[in-house]
């Protein structure tokens, strides 16, 4: 009977051992090598470092990337602060001055246009103003007629044709709101007949009957 407990002592402090060495890398468990037990050294430092768990790979990485992050970084600050997506606000800038401009098409024509009345009427002889524009049908249909009618009254009639998209400075002067629109002066200058939309042959010639032509 003593002789089992003692026995039992004996294991149970040789199991002791065994964990307490077992524990401090001081002893590996017996493996098999060609049929004989042999002991397997304790790992070295260097090995506990290679089989370290396999959580630390991802661990690792990590901080590689961390690693990699602070390699970055200096490059991003050499660039510069990053631009900005708000728009920007430009100070207006101060105007510049403006050279003296040639007078404008319609300005020109608009002086031209009122000096040939002018001599019109200085010459003695009628005048008669189409305001027309090459979009307008009646215009273009009655350009013909008064071509017609310069053309045989020209020892006694001036004709003046106006576009009215070329010189609309001149077309609002006189109102030529409505084209066709024929304005007739006699020799001495002064508004005869205001005649506004498409006028056939026989009505201008009774028209610059008003004025003494024949």
């Amino acid at each position: 009977m003593k002789r089992k407990m003692l026995q039992k002592r004996v294991l149970s402090l040789g199991m002791a051992l065994f964990l307490f060495l077992f524990l401090n890398g001081c002893f590996w468990p017996f493996t098999t090598m060609d049929g004989e037990l042999v002991r397997k050294p304790a790992p070295t430092p260097e090995e506990k470092t290679i089989t370290a768990p396999e959580n630390t790979y991802a661990t690792e990485e990590s901080l590689r990337s961390a690693e990699n992050m602070d390699e970055e970084m200096p490059v991003l600050a050499s660039l510069g602060p990053l631009p900005s997506t708000a728009k920007e606000s430009v100070p207006p800038s101060a105007p510049e001055e403006e050279a003296p401009s040639a007078p404008r098409e319609d300005q020109q024509a608009g002086r031209f246009k009122n000096n040939a009345i002018d001599n019109a009427r200085a010459a003695g002889k009628p005048l008669l103003v189409d305001f027309y524009a090459k979009w307008c049908g009646p215009c273009m249909h009655m350009k013909p007629t008064l071509e017609k009618l310069g053309d045989k009254y020209a020892d006694a009639l001036n004709i003046l044709f106006i576009d009215v998209d070329k010189h609309s400075a001149l077309a609002q002067r006189h109102r030529a709101d409505s084209i066709p629109l024929l304005l007739l002066y006699d020799a001495n200058g002064s508004l005869i007949s205001r005649l506004e939309g498409y006028m056939a042959e026989a009505e201008l010639v009774r028209e610059l009957q008003k004025v003494g032509i024949q």
